[in-house]
């Protein structure tokens, strides 16, 4: 591991963007845990870190050290990049809009100008409200609407 020595921080970016490239050219699910499994997972692996910590002090293992904290990052920005995706979030527009139905109706409010050009207009439109059929309630939403 003489190839990190100048550059320490380069060996913990490696795990963390492979847990980012993973998620984002993955099409399977994994290790996406709940903020409060998240918590007590953190836990667990500092208390493992500890106990390896204690462990490299006497015995020197280098190599199961820096394999755990590879690891620990890897999950780490798989589920950071997981929380951070828009398509997860619980008020997602995509999540509330029912593509069967003929129309429906949502509140939205012009972000950016009208964007002109020879065989189209581009207007984009941030979602707050969707009716809801079932409730005829307004359900609240999150996201961006292009509109051409």
């Amino acid at each position: 591991m003489q190839v990190f020595a100048k550059f320490p921080l380069l060996r913990l970016l490696l795990p963390f963007v492979a847990g980012i490239l993973f998620y984002i050219y993955s099409s399977f699910t994994f290790v996406v845990l709940y903020p409060q499994q998240n918590i007590i997972l953190l836990s667990i692996i500092i208390l493992v870190l500890l106990i390896i910590l204690v462990i490299h002090t006497y015995f020197n293992i280098k190599i199961l050290t820096t394999v755990l904290i590879d690891i620990t990052l890897f999950i780490f920005a798989y589920n950071l990049s997981y929380y951070q995706d828009i398509v997860h979030h619980p008020y997602f527009i995509g999540n509330k809009i029912n593509e069967k139905e003929e129309k429906q109706y949502v509140i939205v409010k012009p972000i950016d100008i009208i964007v002109h050009k020879k065989n189209y207009n581009k207007l984009t439109l941030r979602a707050y409200n969707v009716l809801n059929r079932q409730t005829r309630k307004w359900d609240k939403v999150v996201g961006n609407i292009i509109l051409y």
